[in-house]
């Protein structure tokens, strides 16, 4: 809950700051592309393709590899780890640096979490659904 929350009231207005301030000599084609564009047959594959690949597999592997094996080997940072654990989470999803600060503050409360009870799963289950979640609403723009 507090991911989506994060995400759907700060995204735009933080990112939007740090894309104004910060990335301004991007092309506007790459930060504002439309990805409801072309025929329905494309659309539909498309969204089949980022729900498997990017609400199920892709986050299984991020959390596998972010919360089960870097977590563990930055613990010696105590109570940074997953700071450092989330900020650098964020700073791997490279296409979107404008979203590195809203997706760090989001994705916290999951490694602490993952830190606290050394167990990946309940991050993992957590991420699974919000990116279920946002593919899920994805899908009336999709089949207009």
């Amino acid at each position: 809950a507090w991911s989506c929350f994060i995400l759907i009231v700060f995204s735009k207005p933080i990112g939007g700051f740090i894309t104004d301030t910060l990335f301004s000599w991007v092309p506007p084609w790459f930060i504002d592309s439309n990805p409801f564009e072309g025929t329905k047959p494309v659309l539909i594959v498309t969204w089949t393709m980022i729900l498997v690949f990017g609400s199920v597999l892709g986050p299984a592997v991020e959390e596998f590899y972010f919360r089960g094996y870097l977590l563990p080997r930055i613990s010696h940072c105590k109570g940074w780890a997953p700071v450092l654990n989330a900020f650098l989470f964020s700073a791997y999803h490279f296409w979107s640096p404008w979203e590195v600060i809203t997706r760090a503050i989001a994705v916290f409360p999951v490694s602490f979490v993952a830190y606290k009870k050394q167990n990946i799963y309940i991050g993992m289950i957590a991420h699974l659904i919000l990116n279920i979640i946002f593919t899920l609403f994805m899908l009336p723009w999709i089949l207009k």
